[in-house]
């Protein structure tokens, strides 16, 4: 089915703007990430999703899976000259006030991907009972480790990317 989505987007419609991103979940191996893989040809991107559930304390786990996923991503992505991406990622409501750079910094350290993608804040929400945003506010707790994260680790966010006119 990807393999006909893609030739008939790219070679039917003519479509050249599009971007396929794999994102396989719930892997712990090369063998377990490429399972569904549908061929260089048919993908641009590797990526995976991966959150922080719980309390602060699940920081430890959070950054060794991230960084043991990023591992298995990028050894693939190096062989089939692919981006690696961290397709969603987050600490919903991000409890913890060093997250940015005692948590997600350290488990990106290894394995820089090209791409990470924070998980939306929508506020709050009547019917899970929380405050669902993944990017600090100003006065919220993590945000000033966020902005040292942002200054220390070779960050790139959209509006820089104007200096190297990628989008001409």
């Amino acid at each position: 089915m990807w393999q006909f989505t893609v030739q008939y987007l790219r070679d039917k419609k003519h479509l050249q703007n599009l971007i396929y991103v794999f994102n396989p979940c719930d892997f712990r191996t090369e063998e377990q990430y490429l399972e569904r893989y549908p061929g260089n040809n048919f993908v641009d991107v590797l990526s995976f999703d991966y959150y922080q559930y719980g309390g602060i304390e699940k920081g430890v786990l959070f950054k060794q899976d991230v960084s043991t996923c990023l591992a298995i991503q990028n050894k693939i992505a190096k062989k089939t000259r692919k981006l690696s991406a961290l397709a969603e990622t987050g600490f919903v409501e991000i409890p913890d006030a060093a997250w940015w750079t005692g948590v997600f910094s350290k488990a990106i350290e290894d394995n820089k991907p090209s791409y990470v993608l924070f998980w939306r804040n929508a506020g709050y929400r009547e019917k899970e009972k929380d405050n669902h945003y993944y990017v600090p506010y100003p006065g919220q707790v993590s945000a000033p480790d966020f902005l040292r994260f942002l200054k220390g680790n070779n960050i790139l966010l959209q509006k820089g990317l104007r200096r190297y006119s990628i989008y001409k």
